[in-house]
């Protein structure tokens, strides 16, 4: 595996800093970083795209969604693939990073853990079993800091399940009153914030006299850094395209 070189935004963020600690054992080199605030690191960390001028392989963005717009003319303008993990996208947002990717190499996840890969195509198999006899409500659980609600995960997991099904669903975002009760299609979505928990979504499938219910935990987030770092390595000199984690569990 060759030696890459990347550019973090989001530097001076926890998964910002997961990247740079975890760069150096997985073949890549922080060449430098950017967030919209200084930072102290062992690498220039610039507050404008335009005082960089470090020679990079790749960018990894692990920043707010606010910032795409300066992100992907960054890129762009210095043909530079993009591993994007950002969530809370607009519509309009994601489109105009899939337009980037006409141009560059683009890789976008939710997660970049392998394990929710994984995971999702395993709620597909679970879902095409047992949508007809089972409620499906699913649940994510996050730090008390994370900003989007549900996930970015839990809406690509929603899409497995829903891929799986072969049906479509009526998303509902938690419930509250007296008149709450479940409705058919329904697949319930809700949020849990607190404390310093990674990431935990869990997928329940009710049914009449049984339960079963499928879970992913990440314990740490070098998951999501390591993962990066693969995505990096896939993007790096690859021609302009959308990507994702599916493709690199395909190998």
């Amino acid at each position: 595996m060759a030696e890459i070189k990347i550019l973090i935004i989001g530097a001076g963020g926890a998964m910002g800093r997961s990247v740079a600690a975890i760069a150096p054992s997985m073949q890549a080199v922080v060449a430098a970083g950017f967030d919209i605030a200084p930072v102290n690191a062992a690498f220039p960390v610039y507050t404008s795209f335009g005082d960089i001028t470090e020679d990079i392989d790749v960018a990894v963005d692990f920043s707010h969604y606010s910032l795409q717009k300066d992100i992907v003319e960054f890129c762009v303008s210095q043909s530079l693939p993009l591993a994007s993990a950002t969530t809370g996208f607009e519509e309009s947002q994601e489109q105009m990073v899939r337009d980037a990717s006409e141009k560059i190499a683009v890789l976008r996840s939710a997660n970049f853990s392998y394990g929710i890969s994984a995971f999702k195509k395993i709620l597909e198999l679970a879902a095409s079993l047992l949508n007809e006899n089972f409620d499906i409500e699913l649940i994510e659980s996050h730090h008390n800091r994370k900003k989007d609600a549900p996930s970015g995960t839990a809406e690509k997991l929603a899409e497995s399940v829903i891929k799986g099904a072969g049906k479509e669903y009526s998303l509902v975002y938690g419930r509250h009153g007296s008149e709450a009760k479940r409705q058919p299609g329904e697949l319930g979505m809700h949020s849990i914030r607190g404390g310093a928990i990674v990431g935990k979504h869990s997928v329940l499938f009710a049914g009449e006299g049984e339960t079963i219910t499928l879970t992913h935990e990440a314990l740490s987030r070098d998951v999501f850094a390591t993962g990066a770092i693969k995505a990096a390595h896939f993007l790096a000199g690859r021609k302009p395209g959308y990507y994702s984690m599916d493709d690199i569990v395909k190998g």
